[in-house]
């Protein structure tokens, strides 16, 4: 989704209807065309503007994570793709893809590598 709204409830609506990328119409194009492949190749990218939140409010909540994304986190940081998180948890490769969007979306980040150096610096692994 290429828009112009940055809020980051409405990310979230996005990911909860499946939306697999979120990115701000002022990217620059290069960054549009990453997101296209990225989205292409892997699945999911995220891209939201955090500046009229209270950074404080969203650090706390970039921590807290339920336990399938802990599950899925730690399944990631192992190099699994999402086929083979939904394989091991039973569940379908969507449903991985899902949880493995919220986790960007909290990390505030774009990319698996990305995902486990915020997993990393804030002790979640």
């Amino acid at each position: 989704m290429l828009t112009q709204f940055g809020e980051k409830g409405l990310v979230k609506k996005c990911v909860e209807i499946g939306v697999d990328g979120y990115l701000l119409k002022d990217c620059s194009r290069q960054e549009l065309i990453t997101a296209i492949k990225t989205v292409y190749n892997s699945g999911t990218y995220f891209k939201i503007n955090t500046g009229k939140q209270n950074s404080k409010e969203l650090e706390i909540e970039k921590i807290k994570l339920s336990n399938r994304e802990k599950q899925v986190l730690n399944l990631l940081t192992e190099d699994k793709g999402c086929r083979e998180i939904a394989k091991e948890l039973n569940l379908k490769t969507t449903t991985v893809r899902t949880y493995r969007s919220r986790l960007l979306i909290k990390a505030g980040v774009s990319t698996n590598a990305g995902l486990i150096y915020w997993a990393d610096k804030n002790d979640l692994i």
